[in-house]
């Protein structure tokens, strides 16, 4: 919603819509998109993406890995499963 202060007429459809089953879909996602807000998210999703590897990766007191190597793989797998925007 900062991102449209500029712009009240889209702030405007934005609240109109937003909630409403009836509202147009495409053009709600149309002005979201404009706002920057899902390269944001998908930046963020990354983030913490790749965080969780990291942990998934440590090794224990000893320099062992701290999850067994099947788990870590199925949880890397999961992971990718999870997070893949093209399906």
């Amino acid at each position: 919603r900062a991102a449209l202060h500029a712009d009240p007429e889209l702030l405007a459809e934005l609240d109109a819509g937003i909630g409403n089953p009836r509202a147009p879909v495409q053009r709600l996602a149309a002005i979201i998109a404009t706002t920057g807000a899902p390269q944001q998210m998908e930046g963020r999703i990354a983030e913490l993406v790749a965080c969780g590897l990291d942990a998934l990766a440590t090794l224990d007191q000893d320099g062992r890995p701290a999850l067994a190597p099947a788990a870590r793989s199925r949880l890397t797998e999961l992971a990718g499963i999870v997070t893949d925007r093209r399906r």
